[in-house]
């Protein structure tokens, strides 16, 4: 999206699914899904500008559309509101088209299926299983008892759960003649999703993007810590909305060097495996 930096990108199952819709005839209910799963991950985008969170790109595919990003491991309340705002959107669309069938009865014939995909897409979301933005609203609000990968085990486990008891629906329909085949295909998402996630879906920019936070005022955050922290640790101590200066002691206590914002955002550029002693002896960053 220009300046933002997001690009979309189309997967060959995405390309698969255009050319089968129009081969059956049905694009223009493809196009009202494809707006649903735009709007919902735009809205998570556009939030996360809000909190100062970097996002890539934003993948098409059969499945749907997800926002991507480089992302370390930490959840908050910002991405909860996140993770809520995708939703929102689509039920948003939803009270506009049943509005609009009760001011203007005519438009159900035009907007049913469009209000049809938007309340699948919100209501499926908030399943409490991750990826899904249920799961990371549940893992953002439990992470903070039981840490992160605790909580990602336990919000995964449960997404296997419901994906099997959803796959196991849909083996009962085939023997009852039921077409369930959508349902089979979510089930076998949310089962593909349970393997190891490396990646987030919102990174933190606590000092990227600064000039509009200053504008209304940005609170400063101080880390103090010994040379043998690796930048590593540094930057998932780093909180979004926050300045942040790092202050390097030695075993006494005594400061050694001080790190403002300034030059934290070159700090943020070395490999996470460097210490700060490192940094400091090779003089990676001037002050």
């Amino acid at each position: 999206m220009g300046k933002l930096g997001l690009k979309f990108v189309v997967t060959p199952s995405f390309v698969l699914l255009l050319a089968l819709a129009i081969f059956l005839g049905r694009f223009l209910i493809l196009l009202g899904y494809i707006i649903s799963v735009l709007a919902h991950e735009l809205a998570h985008y556009f939030v996360a500008r809000k909190y100062y969170y970097r996002c890539n790109s934003i993948v098409l595919s059969a499945f749907g559309a997800v926002l991507y990003g480089d992302f370390e491991e930490a959840v908050d309340k910002p991405q909860v509101i996140i993770a809520l705002a995708g939703p929102f959107i689509n039920f948003v669309f939803v009270v506009i088209g049943v509005t609009f069938w009760y001011l203007y009865p005519q438009t159900y014939v035009y907007t049913l299926e469009f209000v049809y995909a938007n309340l699948f897409i919100g209501a499926s979301n908030m399943l409490p299983v991750f990826p899904l933005d249920g799961g990371k609203v549940l893992l953002g609000l439990i992470s903070k008892k039981y840490g992160y990968k605790k909580s990602l085990q336990v919000v995964k486990v449960l997404g296997v759960v419901v994906a099997s008891l959803l796959f196991v629906i849909f083996l009962v329909g085939i023997i009852f003649n039921k077409n369930l085949f959508s349902l089979g295909l979510f089930a076998i998402f949310l089962l593909m999703s349970a393997f190891p996630i490396k990646k987030q879906i919102y990174e933190k920019l606590p000092i990227f993007n600064i000039d509009r936070g200053l504008r209304r005022g940005v609170e400063e955050k101080t880390l103090i810590v010994y040379p043998c922290v690796t930048l590593d640790m540094i930057k998932k101590r780093f909180e979004g909305n926050y300045l942040y200066r790092v202050i390097v002691v030695n075993s006494k206590g005594e400061k050694l060097i001080e790190y403002g914002f300034a030059q934290l955002q070159n700090i943020y550029l070395l490999p996470d495996s460097l210490t700060l002693e490192e940094v400091i002896k090779k003089d990676l960053v001037k002050l």
